[in-house]
């Protein structure tokens, strides 16, 4: 994707925005290079990744015995993004290794490790799970739609604007900047595994 006259009348930017596949036996693999074509303007710009996984996952038992693996120790807060008004009693908690999702509320609520510390974080059963790998993004975001049969795992560079922040998007403090002529690189793998797959379990 590149900018054209749609683009710029809203995001007034030169960028190209690649996105690679490649599906193997043992996962999927997805590649993201931002670049910045122009000769004299820094690019600023956020982006994130949008991996959502039916839950339960099939073949791997109850909702409720679903648990997220994180391949290092997190903080033990998550931080609450939303506009709840009661946000702040509805923070989730965990021991920082593993969480149970089905204990976390999602209504009107997401989720957020910022900064993730984990490059790596698995999701479902000791039977069935899939691991989500990324590189590249500084916060991990977790959403469902209230109770909808799904789970999201979002690697992302920045959290969401607030609506109460400043409008001009290239004023903003806490984006990303790419000088101009340089390119960046993002990186997301999913792979399945669990005792029924074949593989180990999760520990």
């Amino acid at each position: 994707m590149v900018d054209d006259d749609e683009t710029r009348a809203l995001y007034p930017f030169a960028f190209r925005l690649t996105v690679d596949f490649v599906l193997g036996a043992d996962g999927l693999d997805m590649t993201i290079e931002v670049h910045n074509p122009s000769a004299d303007t820094v690019l600023p710009f956020m982006l994130g990744g949008h991996p959502g996984f039916v839950w339960p996952l099939p073949g791997a038992g109850e909702a409720e015995a679903h648990r997220l693996w994180f391949s290092e120790t997190e903080q033990s807060q998550m931080v609450v993004l939303a506009g709840a008004a009661d946000a702040g009693d509805r923070t989730f908690s965990f021991d920082g290794r593993v969480a149970e999702p089905a204990k976390m509320d999602f209504f009107g609520l997401t989720h957020a490790l910022s900064p993730v510390r984990s490059d790596r974080v698995t999701f479902g059963t000791e039977a069935v799970h899939v691991a989500l790998s990324y590189e590249g993004f500084a916060n991990l975001a977790i959403w469902r739609r209230d109770t909808a049969p799904f789970l999201c795992l979002e690697p992302w560079t920045n959290l969401p604007i607030a609506v109460d922040r400043p409008t001009q998007f290239a004023d903003l403090p806490d984006i990303e900047r790419l000088e101009p002529g340089r390119s960046r690189r993002f990186s997301m793998r999913i792979a399945p595994g669990g005792t029924k797959l074949g593989g180990a379990p999760q520990s």
